[in-house]
This record gives structure tokens, sequence and C-alpha cells, in this order.
């Protein structure tokens, strides 16, 4: 019987350092992962962000861009409402117009269809890159006047929502800039997500 006890005792104490010994191991793996993201550049949270965290359908109409092989990236060729229907396996989606060589065909109509999209669900993101259409999006009531703002070099117009607020993101990019377009895409969408999520 004593014996028993003894085995008993022994079993669980074992039990106990064992148990022990696995919370340790579950506690490391955690702050490694919280270490590795504190190791990432800006560019490489923001993949993170709209690849892992928020999955991010990229829908792009115009000129090819250099996204992130991690990156979710559809091509369309024409804007219409089933191109630009969101896949609901993705949490959000960012539609970007890339007409920095001004040779993307836009009507008004177009624009319209995109103003209706971007109302129509506060995960809708838009980014137009380029200077030719800034007309046409002054005509949007999603702008909000927002086009008076422009300077003579900015590149860009954008829409993010930030929670309930749609935000219109002027001069993101502009002429002769000395970043990247590809790291100020990923930021301004993986910080709309941000502010969206808090």
């Amino acid at each position: 019987m004593h014996k028993n006890k003894i085995i008993i005792k022994t079993i669980i104490a074992l039990g106990i350092i064992l148990l022990i010994a696995i919370i340790g191991f579950v506690i490391m793996l955690v702050v490694q992962e919280i270490d590795s993201k504190n190791d990432l550049t800006t560019f490489e949270q923001s993949i993170v962000t709209v690849t892992k965290d928020y999955p991010t359908q990229f829908i792009v109409y115009g000129e090819e861009m250099d996204f992130p092989k991690e990156c979710n990236v559809t091509y369309i060729d024409d804007i219409n409402a089933d191109a630009i229907k969101m896949d609901e396996t993705f949490k959000y989606q960012l539609i970007v117009i890339n007409d920095l060589n001004s040779k993307t065909e836009m009507s008004k109509e177009d624009w319209q269809l995109l103003n209706d999209h971007i109302k129509s669900d506060k995960r809708h993101n838009l980014f137009y890159f380029g200077n030719k259409e800034f007309g046409n999006i002054a005509e949007l009531d999603i702008t909000d006047g927002a086009c008076s703002s422009l300077a003579d070099t900015d590149l860009s117009f954008g829409f993010v929502y930030e929670g309930e607020t749609l935000i219109k993101v002027l001069g993101t990019y502009r002429q002769n800039a000395g970043y990247s377009l590809m790291e100020v895409l990923l930021h301004e969408q993986a910080y709309s997500i941000e502010k969206s999520n808090k």
C-alpha cells in the first residue's frame, strides 16, 4: 500500500514537471513569434498583414505591377461588376487602377461603378495611380471635393476605410518619388486594415 502511494506521488510529480515544461515551451514559441515579427521591416510587416493576418484580394486594372509573390493579385481587362466582385475567401479588397503610363481607358460609368462598389462595403479600398483621370475622380460623390487639394506633382488618389470612415488619400505617390510605389501601396492597405481592426 505504501509502495502504491509513492508510485502515485511520483507519477503526479512527473506529470506536473512535464506540464511545466510544456507550458514553458509554448511561452518560448510565442515570444519567438513576437520577436520575429519585431525583426521585420515595415514593408515586410505590411506583406504579413495583407497576406496572412487579413488576407487581401488585389485587383489591378491597367499596367502590371511588381507585387510581392505572397500577394494574391488578379489583373482585369475591363471594369465591370463581375471583374471587381470581392471573393469572399478574402477579408479585404484593394482595387488598383495603374495608369502611370496614361494609357488606361476609363469612362465616367466605370468610375461610377467603382464609386458605388467602394461605398457598398467598408472592406473595399481603391487606389488610382496616374493623373489623367483626376477630373473624373473629382466628380464622384465619395470624393467630397478632395481633388482640389491635389498638387501638380501628385500621381495618386486613394479611398481607404479606417473603421467606419472613408479617408481620401492624396499624394501617396508623386513624380520623381524617391520611394517604392509598392511599399507605399501595401503600407497604406495594411495601415487601413490595422486602423479598422483596433
